[in-house]
């Protein structure tokens, strides 16, 4: 059982690492083409040539700070279409049908992609819970950083109703200090808040 199951997870995990690849490749893409258009920019929005300038080692580094949360999104259908891919050649190969006849019941074939299933919902956690909202903070002060603006909401949360318990991750906005291009923190909340005046 342990030759079937290695084969079955090498298989998948193939397939899956492929798909994924494949997608947070064209995304990496799709990124970094929409950062084009803040190149050579600095945060008052002007095109300039010094160290305060938005420029292709700062894009690449925030659009590959944006994987995790690609890969949060794409870490569900990765492993749909690679398991039903790797499920569907062995089956056309007759390959499944000699793991049958070899003692592997669908129960337990489906046992053992159930047990694979599991692995791939706690690294999905493990992502969208501790590595992507990390990343995308990363990411939003870094283009903060440069370019005096923040592009879209690092992690989204819901306002809790009144008289119920405080969400775990609060709303975080980051901003620049327009003439120094420090992040500045609001005193009152302690979040990164909008400015505009020096420190």
């Amino acid at each position: 059982m342990k030759t079937i199951r290695r084969l079955i997870y090498g298989e998948v995990l193939a397939a899956i690492a492929l798909v994924a690849l494949g997608f947070l490749a064209l995304f990496f893409f799709f990124d970094l083409v929409d950062e084009l258009q803040y190149l050579g920019k600095n945060a008052a929005g002007a095109v300039s040539n010094d160290d305060n300038t938005y420029q292709i080692r700062h894009a690449l580094l925030y659009v590959a700070l944006l994987i995790p949360s690609h890969l949060y999104e794409l870490v569900p259908i990765s492993v749909l279409i690679g398991t039903i891919f790797v499920m569907a050649r062995l089956a056309q190969s007759s390959e499944y049908t000699i793991l049958r006849t070899s003692g592997l019941g669908p129960w337990r074939a489906l046992k053992t992609l159930l047990m694979l299933g599991l692995a791939f919902v706690a690294l999905t956690f493990a992502i969208g819970d501790y590595v992507s909202p990390i990343a995308d903070r990363t990411a939003q002060l870094l283009k903060a950083r440069y370019t005096g603006r923040v592009t879209r909401a690092a992690s989204p949360s819901v306002r809790p109703a009144p008289g119920s318990r405080r969400s775990r991750f609060p709303t975080v906005m980051w901003s620049m200090c327009a003439p120094c291009h420090r992040t500045t923190r609001c005193k009152a909340c302690a979040c990164l808040s909008l400015t505009t005046r020096g420190c």
